[in-house]
Formats: structure tokens, sequence, C-alpha cells
């Protein structure tokens, strides 16, 4: 699952401060911004800006 995000530093913040751990964000080769988080199940969730 993949979400497109306008602000990821507010997201990432935000998932920080409320207690979950997010990767760090990464920038890709196509030129987005990208972190990941794993929902309770284990599963992979992906959040990603345009860079």
């Amino acid at each position: 699952m993949s979400f497109r995000i306008d602000d990821l530093q507010a997201a990432h913040r935000a998932f920080l401060e409320d207690g979950l751990v997010p990767t760090a964000i990464r920038a890709q080769v196509m030129g987005a911004d990208v972190f990941y988080l794993s929902d309770p199940e284990g599963n992979r969730i992906e959040f990603w800006s345009p860079g």
C-alpha cells in the first residue's frame, strides 16, 4: 500500500510523536522522497512525496 503525502516531513514527525517507528526518509532514484511504516500485522506501508 502506498500513500502520496504533500508534507512528508510533517507526516514522519507526526508518526514519531504518536510513538510509531517509521523508517528514515530516503531520496529515491526517480526524485521522490519516501519512508515506510509497518502496520500491526507487519505489512509495510509506503509514504512518499514527489521530490
